[in-house]
């Protein structure tokens, strides 16, 4: 039995994607909501263009490979050139998935392509949610509904797994002792073993009519917790064995497309209706932490990122907040230049936001001031 949602409710999923994709503008400009990827020095990034490039996270300088050319990777073609899964940095290369349906795996030090793995067997199956790495697997959804696990190694692309679902995957998965777990819009959360491939509970989030519980947002895992948001307004706290329902937090008035961010039995949710929610996992129920919800200029599809004790949440607006922890309080706002769409990352020391106007910035995590700005399709001209 399929668990589509209704006829009205894909019409809505796809207008959602017309807006996001277009950064809420009446401009015409190419866009995309590939995020950065900040690890060792280095920020990774793909880019609308089709490319996935590398720069020192200190300066936004140009990576350079040992042969002195930048670190760039550009697919060839031309058909569905872009992405917008942010890529996974691994020790043993970088993993990113096109557009064009296609994972790549790239030479850690040159940027050079190892392998291109085709997701689906149609042109019009496509990657959108971000690729993950964890557990000795390199995991991406696709439009086709099915999640693909291959060995992370840039030896070859190796497939060991293919786990089917009833609706496209935009989410991106996430991978927990053993259990891999990913959202559909078919309107359900799967739990798969890591090793098999084979389901080991699923989650409904049915939602209604009005509000369909297609998941969007990629899972985080608590203490034997995964929480999760669905476009059905809510934000479920699910036990990992078996997947039963902890608790249900309903209070949002829009679709959950950002993944919560989880520190210790604290929850920090950002909505497409303008607000971030701070929630405490007393266990069997919650708790809220602020007295009421932190109210931004617009939606949240970003995912926030913790700078000690402040939130950095960006809006689709592009306007970037940085929110006490304790209290909601804005401690201080910026322009980020662009619309955002993307997660943004952190490295400890730098904040950096990827806009949809090709741009990548790196700001200040303590004293919140921008240390640089770069266009990011001038790399590798």
């Amino acid at each position: 039995m399929k668990h589509l949602p209704p006829g009205s409710a894909l019409v809505a999923i796809g207008a959602l994607l017309t807006l996001v994709a277009s950064g809420c503008t009446s401009t015409s400009v190419s866009i995309g909501w590939s995020g950065p990827v900040a690890r060792e020095g280095r920020v990774h990034l793909g880019t609308i263009a089709g490319k996935v490039v590398a720069v020192e996270a200190a300066t936004g300088q140009a990576v350079r490979s040992p042969g002195g050319s930048p670190w760039v990777f550009d697919i060839e073609g031309k058909i569905n050139k872009r992405f917008y899964a942010t890529v996974a940095v691994a020790e043993s290369g970088v993993f990113a998935a096109s557009y064009d349906g296609k994972l790549y795996a790239l030479d850690a030090a040159t940027g050079q392509r190892r392998w291109a793995f085709q997701a689906g067997t149609k042109t019009t199956d496509t990657l959108v949610g971000d690729v993950v790495v964890g557990e000795g697997l390199v995991l991406v959804g696709s439009s086709d509904g099915k999640l693909y696990a291959l060995e992370a190694t840039l030896e070859r692309a190796k497939p060991l797994w293919t786990f089917p679902t009833d609706g496209k995957i935009w989410s991106a998965a996430a991978v927990h002792q053993g259990t891999v777990y990913v959202g559909s819009l078919d309107r359900h959360l799967y739990a798969i073993d890591a090793v098999t491939g084979k389901e080991k509970w699923r989650f409904p989030a049915r939602g209604s009519q009005q509000r369909i519980g297609a998941v969007v947002s990629a899972p985080v895992f608590g203490k034997a917790t995964v929480y999760v948001g669905s476009f059905d307004h809510k934000l479920y706290a699910l036990n990992t064995a078996n997947g039963s329902l902890k608790w249900t937090f309903d209070g949002a008035q829009g679709w959950y497309w950002s993944r919560p961010v989880i520190n210790g039995d604290r929850i920090y949710a950002a909505n497409l209706d303008g607000r971030v929610y701070a929630l405490r996992d007393d266990g069997t129920r919650y708790s809220t932490l602020w007295p009421e919800p932190a109210k931004l200029n617009a939606g949240v599809r970003s995912d926030p990122v913790l700078l000690g004790s402040t939130l950095a949440v960006a809006g689709q607006d592009g306007s970037l907040h940085f929110l006490d922890v304790d209290s909601g309080r804005q401690i201080d706002a910026q322009a980020a230049g662009g619309p955002v769409l993307a997660s943004l990352a952190t490295d400890g020391q730098l904040l950096f936001v990827a806009t949809t106007k090709q741009t990548l910035r790196a700001f200040d995590a303590r004293t919140r001031a921008e240390r640089w700005s770069i266009r990011t399709d001038q790399i590798g001209r």
